[in-house]
């Protein structure tokens, strides 16, 4: 992260924190972005599935980024498209590889690490945090759970310590 550029660094933010696809944060405008408490979130309007428009809750990691980008914002959207040395604050940015690839090579890191991996990092985490199957699905816009299915990559402790649950459960069954 220190060797991305900032708003590379804010999108990686966003998709590690909150699941969002990259296309998604680019589409994001000053109006579908509500950082008032109680509840943070942004509103979702188009994505790859229909399930992908809904209200994602931000978390407070996030709500930084946008707090930040809704003060800079001098438009419409909060990632404007880079036009020369500025920025086009009517049309959204259209895409961060050449951004992320320059981060990778100043940092060291050898692709294939993907900045779409960051979806599957936030997909395994919230599974292992014990969030159940279904709200992670909703939080990531999937029409299916076998989409979801593809995005989580369990870690062996995390399945181990699902298995001791199992062996708990069963043995204070047993004793009733």
């Amino acid at each position: 992260m220190r060797a991305a550029a900032p708003v590379l660094r804010d999108v990686a933010i966003t998709m590690v924190e909150m699941g969002l696809r990259p296309g998604e944060i680019f589409q994001l405008r000053s109006e579908d972005v509500r950082v008032e408490p109680p509840a943070p979130y942004v509103h979702v309007r188009e994505g790859k599935s229909d399930r992908a428009v809904c209200d994602v809750p931000i978390t407070a990691r996030a709500l930084s980024v946008f707090k930040r980008r809704l003060s800079k914002a001098r438009g419409e959207y909060l990632f404007p498209r880079r036009v020369g040395n500025g920025y086009d604050w009517t049309r959204p940015m259209a895409e961060i590889e050449p951004a992320h690839l320059r981060a990778l090579h100043k940092s060291g890191i050898q692709p294939p690490l993907r900045l779409y991996d960051l979806r599957h990092t936030y997909g395994t985490r919230a599974i292992e945090a014990g969030i159940d199957v279904f709200s992670v699905a909703k939080l990531m816009g999937h029409a299916d759970l076998s989409a979801t299915h593809r995005y989580v990559h369990l870690s062996k402790g995390h399945l181990e310590d699902a298995q001791k649950k199992i062996e708990r459960f069963r043995a204070r069954q047993r004793s009733l």
